[in-house]
C-alpha cells in the first residue's frame, strides 16, 4: 500500500490556494503549454511553457527562485 502524499496540517484559509491545471503538448512549435485556473476566483492564465508557470506561482504565492519551500 502507498502512504499518503497530502498531509493534513493546521492551515489558515488566507495561506492556502487550490488551482486547477492542464497540461497539453502542441506539436507545432513542439512544446508544452499549460493553463491554470485559480479556484476561489476562477482567474484564468495560459503560459506559454513550464518554466513560466513556475515563475508565475513563486511569484504569486510569494515565494522568490532562491526561497525553499518545506
Amino acid at each position: 500500500m502507498i502512504a499518503p502524499m497530502i498531509r493534513h496540517y493546521p492551515v489558515d484559509l488566507e495561506q492556502r490556494h487550490t488551482f486547477l491545471l492542464r497540461f497539453w503538448y502542441e506539436p507545432e512549435p513542439g512544446c508544452w503549454r499549460v493553463y491554470l485556473q485559480e479556484a476561489n476566483t476562477r482567474d484564468e492564465r495560459v503560459f506559454a511553457n513550464f518554466p513560466e508557470l513556475v515563475a508565475y506561482l513563486a511569484q504569486r504565492l510569494g515565494a522568490g527562485p532562491t526561497k525553499t519551500v518545506s
